[in-house]
């Protein structure tokens, strides 16, 4: 990716075995992505999408790249929920003509191996090897081009994948470390003190950590992890973000209160 950009894993579930049981979908929101749609894609090409602020792109072995901005971001969300509705559809005939000259900016397709299909609406469009398309909106036709502007041309200084050299143990023989049983505790503020089923007791201040443990009872070097960057927020610190991020694990809580808890 370019700087700045930003994308979705909506969903993403990879079984080698059951290529049928294969499911890529990526949401790109803003900015430079190159992408090589990778094992997923080989394996059964239906299950790899990407979604785009114009219209979701299905994949034929594919190296590719996108570049969204200006109004491909802000005015034609291809997930906004009144998009579809009957009075969005009545309003975007009557302005048409003037919605499709958009301000300029929107998005650019290049393929660089294999294909892409554009779903746009009812229509499909398929952008061959070498070919390189413009957008200005999800309603009027694609400008093809000889090639990318040379303003985004180097997608700035993102390499293409298939040109990065990666090694093949990156992401495997790595074990998980073994997680101890017991009582993990990290006070963020104040002090708690800890005792085992051994009797030992730890005070901590805020910043440490300590653990229970079904045998020992230790002051840990750092906190663990999985405390540091649990999905559930501090109570103190519920963005709305935050709360889109717990919506989006299926938490009922969205408020302060909710996940607040005090012991004295």
């Amino acid at each position: 990716m370019s700087p700045k950009s930003a994308f979705r894993i909506e969903e993403h579930d990879f079984r080698p075995d059951q290529p049928d049981e294969n499911n890529s979908f990526l949401n790109f929101l803003q900015g430079g992505l190159r992408l090589v749609t990778g094992a997923i894609g080989r394996l059964n090409r239906k299950a790899f999408r990407i979604g785009t602020p114009i219209a979701t792109i299905g994949i034929r072995g594919t190296g590719f790249d996108l570049v969204c901005e200006g109004a491909c971001v802000s005015s034609t969300a291809m997930l906004d929920p009144a998009r579809d509705t009957v009075l969005a559809k009545f309003i975007r005939f009557f302005i048409k003509p003037a919605y499709a000259l958009g301000d300029g900016n929107g998005m650019f397709a290049k393929v660089w191996s294999g294909a892409i299909e554009f779903q746009l609406g009812q229509q499909t469009l398929v952008l061959e090897n070498g070919k390189t398309a413009y957008f200005k909106n999800n309603i009027g036709l694609p400008i093809f081009l000889p090639d990318l502007p040379v303003n985004i041309r180097s997608m700035e200084g993102a390499p293409r994948p298939d040109k990065v050299d990666v090694r093949d143990d990156l992401f495997g023989g790595v074990e998980k470390p073994e997680i101890d049983p017991g009582l993990y505790v990290n006070v963020r503020k104040g002090d708690v003190e800890i005792e085992g089923v051994d009797g030992t007791r730890i005070n901590l201040g805020a910043g440490e950590a300590g653990l229970a443990g079904a045998a020992t009872t230790v002051r840990l070097a750092l906190v663990p992890a999985f405390q540091k960057f649990d999905r559930i927020p501090d109570p103190a610190r519920v963005t709305v973000r935050a709360e889109k991020m717990i919506e989006l694990f299926g938490d009922d809580a969205a408020e302060r209160q909710e996940f607040e808890c005090t012991v004295q």
